[in-house]
């Protein structure tokens, strides 16, 4: 019989336990920090964005597009956890953001940009983990490289796993 009530106990203050509400998101876009940001400038960041992979091979980011996104307070929130974040980018920031292609050795120039710290990423492709030749096997791995231009300056930066 106290075994029985011990159960019923358990269960009945287990039924009292709550989920834990979601937790918003400790930086949130600011319109003014990035509104702040200078438009214009002499500055190139250049460089070769790749991986190589478990067996050795190296793939370039061939062809992808190979992003550059200033650095603020909410764009370092979104790098850190990148991984752990379940939401979507602000849309506002992607009118920050430039782009180009990587040419076919994952090589890529942004031109004319203002001095600053800024992130460069680019989604490298390659054959799944089981080797598969089908390109349907494959899948993508992004690589990020935090960088910094002075006035005037070119960057070169290898961006890689």
């Amino acid at each position: 019989m106290n075994i029985i009530a011990l159960l019923l106990l358990i269960v009945s203050l287990a039924g009292c336990a709550t989920a834990p509400a979601p937790v918003a998101s400790p930086v949130a876009f600011s319109a003014a920090e990035y509104a702040a940001l200078p438009t214009s400038g002499n500055s190139t960041i250049a460089g070769q964005a790749f991986l190589t992979t478990r067996n050795g091979t190296v793939k370039a980011a061939a062809g992808n597009e190979v992003r550059l996104n200033p650095v603020t307070s909410y764009s370092l929130y979104v790098y850190n956890n990148a991984a752990s974040l379940q939401q979507t980018l602000d849309p506002r920031c992607l009118q920050y953001r430039r782009t180009t292609l990587a040419d076919r050795s994952g090589r890529f120039r942004f031109k004319n940009i203002p001095a600053g710290d800024y992130f460069v990423s680019a989604a490298v492709k390659s054959a799944a983990a089981t080797g598969g030749q089908n390109p349907s096997d494959s899948h993508a791995s992004k690589v990020i490289k935090r960088v910094t231009v002075r006035p005037g300056e070119r960057a070169e930066v290898i961006v890689r796993e």
